[in-house]
């Protein structure tokens, strides 16, 4: 084959299937990315979208091995030919789950990690370092402990360390995922200026509207298969409408079908109807090991049949809250109640089910099948027989798009799958209230529409539900009031309309 020295990348009749899989995960794909592109690849959770990053990477077949057919170059060289140490000179990656790329304990010696592996002079980190924090207005992350960073900032830390090393190509998979907005417009200027030096990003994703002004192409892939290659100037003229058919998310967040559905009453409007039994928050308090609080004199009451969004910029405590609500950390002071007891944080745990801003982490069986029996069987609110549990089962596998999973183990899912399962065992769990932190991190737009109908369907079952997200469409489609938490406490709380849909967008916009 023809070496085409103007591409950083190419797959040619591209074939993938993963090992002890009877899908095939990539079919016939023949692509070409030129140098100095921003190349935008989405579609379904499961698409194919990780594969080709892995291909890219040369992940695959060193840690995934399977079946392959076809070529994959990077800068016009075959990637067989390529070592390990030689690829990563080439191409930095930001994987879906940055977490999993932490070796150091600190934030600084992660930044400049990949620095003194490629073997850079002192000056040349220092040098490097001091542009990566200026350039992402990251210096209030230098010399932390890893373990004390929000999922965002940890994020925003790999994303330095990538950047740090000035390699050719920079390939980012699901890089918003734990970003509030004006963190990813910062990520979004750092990406131009990179892509004004000649670097080609390639960046798999699915919330679209902050690469608005980056992306030169956007690419569809579905079961496998490329399906759309528009260039820039085609994709703009797309209506909302139209994306919503391709199940494509916004390209703006001024779209006017975001909010459409909204109700246009007043904000307090709609107080009335909630009498039930609100979980009370009183005076809440979390202080670290090294002294700061990071929650202080929280009080709020999350009412059944109705979903509010918990909002705030990254490290602002959200996270911090869930936990200690839902009986994994336990508060410095002060008191939770519900049905007028006061709940020690053991008991939380019973009331309150929080899905995890990475579900990996409370995925425990060997199946999709076994994750969900067990959701069912461990619930101390789901009282019913084996075959009525079967039924409760089909009905998720369904809803939550799982039926062609079930024997599947958990962990071998993509980040979107991963996500809707954690989502299916909480619904079967049944609590009284649910917690979910950044619940579209891995959603594409159709299983996140589908989401926010399942979570409206809970929510009209009694359900009381808590939305952590900086994801101004989906907060939109399913949520009935607004949250700020900032410096530890509630700043602000709204019902949201259409009216106030505008000022959750400039919360969202200007930090806060």
């Amino acid at each position: 084959m023809v070496k085409k020295t103007n591409l950083a990348c190419a797959l040619y009749n591209v074939s993938f299937s993963y090992k002890n899989s009877s899908n095939v995960s990539l079919s016939d794909i023949s692509l070409e990315i030129p140098k100095g592109q921003c190349v935008v690849i989405t579609g379904k959770s499961g698409c194919g979208k990780s594969t080709i990053s892995r291909l890219l990477n040369g992940l695959i077949p060193v840690v995934y091995d399977g079946e392959k057919t076809g070529e994959v170059f990077i800068n016009g060289k075959n990637i067989n030919e390529y070592a390990m140490s030689e690829l990563s000179k080439s191409i930095g990656s930001v994987f879906q789950n940055p977490r999993s790329q932490f070796v150091n304990m600190d934030t600084t010696s992660e930044i400049v990690f990949g620095c003194e592996t490629l073997g850079f002079s002192r000056q040349k980190i220092k040098e490097q370092l001091e542009k990566v924090v200026s350039e992402l207005g990251i210096e209030h992350l230098i010399d932390r402990r890893v373990s004390e960073l929000s999922g965002g900032e940890k994020q925003l830390v790999i994303f330095a360390s990538i950047f740090a090393t000035d390699t050719e190509i920079l390939l980012l998979d699901e890089p918003s995922a734990s970003l509030d907005i004006k963190t990813c417009k910062k990520l979004a200027k750092t990406l131009s200026r990179a892509k004004k030096q000649g670097k080609t990003i390639i960046v798999l994703e699915h919330r679209l509207w902050w690469l608005n002004e980056l992306a030169d192409r956007i690419i569809q892939f579905d079961n496998g298969k490329l399906m759309h290659d528009w260039d820039i100037t085609q994709f703009k003229q797309l209506s909302y409408s139209e994306l919503s058919n391709h199940g494509l998310r916004a390209f703006s967040l001024n779209d006017s079908g975001i909010t459409e559905h909204l109700t246009k009453s007043s904000e307090n409007e709609g107080e009335s109807k909630y009498n039930t039994t609100a979980l009370e928050v009183r005076q809440l308090n979390l202080k670290r090991s090294y002294g700061k609080n990071i929650i202080s004199n929280l009080s709020i009451d999350i009412h059944p049949q109705r979903a509010m969004a918990l909002i705030g910029k990254n490290g602002a405590g959200k996270t911090s809250f869930a936990r200690m609500l839902s009986g994994i950390d336990r508060p410095s002071s002060g008191s939770i109640k519900y049905k007028l007891k006061e709940l020690d944080y053991k008991s939380c745990s019973k009331i309150i089910y929080l899905i995890m801003q990475e579900p990996g982490y409370q995925l425990f069986a060997d199946s999709v099948l076994e994750e969900l029996l067990d959701a069912a069987s461990d619930s101390p609110h789901t009282n019913c027989h084996n075959k009525d549990k079967e039924e409760l089962i089909r009905i998720v596998l369904e809803n939550y798009s799982l039926n062609q999973s079930i024997e599947r183990h958990p962990l071998s899912l993509s980040g979107g799958e991963r996500q809707r399962l954690s989502i299916a065992a909480g619904t079967l769990y049944n609590s009284p209230f649910m917690i979910l932190d950044e619940p579209t991190s891995g959603l594409d737009a159709y299983h996140m529409r589908q989401l926010s109908k399942q979570l409206q369907a809970l929510k009209h079952n009694g359900l009381g539900l808590v939305i952590i997200s900086h994801d101004f469409e989906f907060i939109c489609a399913c949520c009935d009031e607004v949250a700020v938490l900032s410096d530890g406490c509630i700043a602000e709380q709204y019902m949201l309309t259409q009216d106030s849909a505008h000022k959750l967008k400039h919360q969202l916009l200007n930090e806060y």
